[in-house]
């Protein structure tokens, strides 16, 4: 849902909202507000951001928890935009920050969990968002309907629906990365690898 007292909003602005209990992110200079996150919602987007930091850990570059701030702001924009995804990585040693403490780059993966009210048309829109702004490869996790869509840069519809059975594949922004589906949403144990079994 937009948030509608005002028109214009700032990336200074939304780091000074009260912790209210709701999620905010910034599109384009208008304020989104969400509601809390569901237990399906919840359990999805940490068992992801673990799997990621596990990630980092043995390969290096940076894992990001929900709700971390991406600024995309482009240079020379005057409408804000700053997102805040399940769960994030990048696999740079250095990244820069802006002014308010925001990562000032776009992951090189985003992870979209849809919450109860949010559906396709608004998901699709946001996947580009982030593909656009340099982002390298989204998920899109549907906890009701135990599936993750897969967006890569050009693609106007996911290129991939992924069910339990199936694994994401990290592909050339997590080289190495597997997991099962399955086990995103609670069903079987891990099967999580990262390139490095013999190693």
């Amino acid at each position: 849902m937009v948030y509608t007292e005002r028109t214009h909003w700032t990336a200074a602005d939304l780091t000074a909202l009260p912790d209210d209990g709701y999620h905010y992110e910034l599109v384009k200079g208008r304020l989104i507000q969400m509601p809390p996150t569901t237990a399906d919602h919840g359990e999805a987007s940490n068992d992801l951001g673990i799997e990621l930091g596990l990630y980092a850990r043995r390969h290096g570059g940076h894992a990001y928890a929900a709700e971390t701030g991406f600024n995309l702001t482009r240079p020379g924009e005057m409408e804000e935009t700053v997102l805040g995804p399940d769960a994030a990585y990048i696999g740079a040693a250095d990244v820069p920050t802006d002014v308010h403490g925001y990562v000032a780059r776009a992951p090189d993966l985003a992870v979209e969990v849809a919450s109860a009210s949010q559906f396709r048309p608004e998901m699709a829109d946001k996947a580009h968002l982030w593909l656009a702004r340099g982002c390298r490869l989204v998920w899109v996790v549907w906890p009701r309907h135990r599936t993750i869509d897969v967006w890569r840069p050009g693609d106007r519809e996911p290129r991939q629906t992924l069910q339990p059975g199936d694994d994401l594949d990290g592909e050339d922004a997590l080289p190495g990365f597997r997991y099962s589906v399955a086990s995103v949403f609670g069903q079987g144990g891990s099967s999580a690898t990262s390139g490095d079994e013999n190693g």
